[in-house]
């Protein structure tokens, strides 16, 4: 995966930015060619930089399946307290 500045820029604008496209570099197509292959020549020797992720980042999930639970747990007192004093009023009626 090391490229040479002179085979880069044999290539045209395209086959840049596709291989652009393959490493991660942001916005290529935003990117001039000498720009584009300033972009691969930094990212192929520098040693172990990780690539960018791309999109949006995933959710976690665990924070709001535990929200839920909580909030259920709440619900369900709330409802047995509503009961115990309904039952309390209907007692004292009888």
């Amino acid at each position: 995966m090391n490229y040479c500045k002179s085979d880069l820029e044999k290539l045209n604008i395209f086959a840049l930015r596709e291989l652009a496209y393959e490493l991660n570099v942001k916005a290529p197509t935003t990117l001039n060619k000498k720009q584009l292959i300033d972009e691969i020549l930094n990212i192929t020797t520098t040693p172990n930089k990780k690539p960018s992720k791309r999109g949006r980042p995933r959710l976690n999930t665990s924070l709001y399946d535990t929200k839920i639970e909580k909030t259920d747990v709440k619900k369900e007192e709330i409802i047995d307290e509503l009961l115990e004093k309904l039952k309390q009023e209907l007692l004292n009626l009888l």
